[in-house]
């Protein structure tokens, strides 16, 4: 019975750790540093920042990885004008696509029967003016009207066209439209939800 209690006070205080100058170590997440932007000194508290190489070549190695060169936006919206969440996914990948210099296709999802060719109309130009408002050129439009699994419609038309990113409005999600877990199931790229 008494090892369990001194097991158990050991837990509960554990001893500072030791040095082999004698000296107290200081914890990790207690270490203060300096960080040097530009011409200032900033005083941080934790762990020590990395530090940028001097030829700028992380910043070109880790803009290398995260390069996308087709993105796929996929649109469940039934306004002509297109929803808050769909425009925030179509601005997204414009600015996705200039910053890798990539193409982007929007796919525009409607249910059969349900689909209004004035407003089918309405919703492409819609599409067209705001990429290209946000000087996004390359980028391609593909309409379908289906009955079936639209968590698989995404998963298809994303190995179709060959898509490295593919980007949803969440809205999607909420008015179930898709089912986020078949959806990671059938796409094969990355999924970026947008709010």
């Amino acid at each position: 019975m008494a090892f369990a209690i001194m097991a158990s006070s050991a837990v509960l205080a554990p001893r500072p750790a030791a040095s082999t100058s004698g000296r107290r170590v200081t914890p990790r997440h207690l270490q203060r540093h300096v960080v040097i932007v530009g011409n200032k000194q900033i005083r941080t508290r934790g762990m020590k920042p990395l530090q940028a190489q001097e030829d700028g070549s992380s910043a070109t190695k880790s803009r290398r990885e995260l390069s996308y060169r087709h993105l796929m936006v996929t649109l469940f919206d039934s306004n002509p004008y297109l929803a808050e969440g769909s425009r925030q996914a179509l601005l997204t990948a414009a600015g996705l696509a200039a910053w890798n210099n990539s193409k982007v296709t929007v796919v525009v999802v409607d249910d059969e029967g349900k689909a209004v060719e004035e407003e089918t109309k309405m919703k492409l130009t819609t599409i067209n003016d705001l990429l290209m408002e946000k000087g996004c050129s390359n980028f391609s439009v593909i309409e379908k009207v289906t009955t079936e699994n639209h968590s698989a419609l995404v998963g298809d038309v994303a190995d179709d066209i060959e898509a490295d990113l593919v980007l949803l409005s969440s809205d999607c999600v909420h008015e179930n439209n898709v089912d986020a877990n078949l959806l990671a199931e059938f796409c094969s790229c990355a999924t970026l939800m947008v709010p």
